[in-house]
């Protein structure tokens, strides 16, 4: 149940949003490329992590502006991994 104070709050994705990576691991394959539009729930990438394949899925619709990792890379918790722009 949902307080009442929070039923109507609206939530605001900022100008410019940054991918991290939540775990370390090994960046296995990137699926998308810069300036591509994209749509929420898509593929950005594949994380490589205690032997489990892992998909970076993008939480809103927007356009990739840069990826800062290539494949192969390790990253450790928290690396910056790419900054898509909301749509």
């Amino acid at each position: 149940m949902i307080p009442d104070r929070f039923k109507n709050r609206k939530t605001k994705v900022p100008p410019q949003s940054n991918i991290v990576a939540q775990i370390p691991g090994k960046i296995g394959e990137i699926f998308v490329k810069e300036n591509q539009k994209i749509k929420a729930g898509e593929r950005l990438m594949m994380l490589e992590a205690m032997k489990m394949n892992n998909i970076l899925t993008c939480p809103f619709s927007g356009t990739i502006r840069n990826i800062l990792i290539e494949t192969g890379a390790v990253v450790p918790k928290g690396e910056l991994l790419m900054i898509i722009d909301p749509a």
